[in-house]
């Protein structure tokens, strides 16, 4: 959850330069590196709940 407030932190405050009309470099670097590691948290919590059991609900 801190990766992901993180990286809408970043996208607010991103600098735009209005001459050339992009982001800062350095900016998009960081965010494209945050969107990563939430990218592979993402798919490590799909492995691991692929491997958990499923629960079966009991009627008493």
């Amino acid at each position: 959850m801190t990766e992901i407030r993180s990286l809408l932190s970043m996208f607010k405050n991103m600098k735009f330069n209005l001459i050339t009309e992009t982001y800062s470099i350095l900016d998009q670097e960081m965010a494209f590196s945050n969107a990563n590691i939430i990218n592979r948290i993402i798919n490590q919590k799909a492995m691991v709940d692929s491997l958990l059991p499923k629960n079966k609900e009991v009627d008493l």
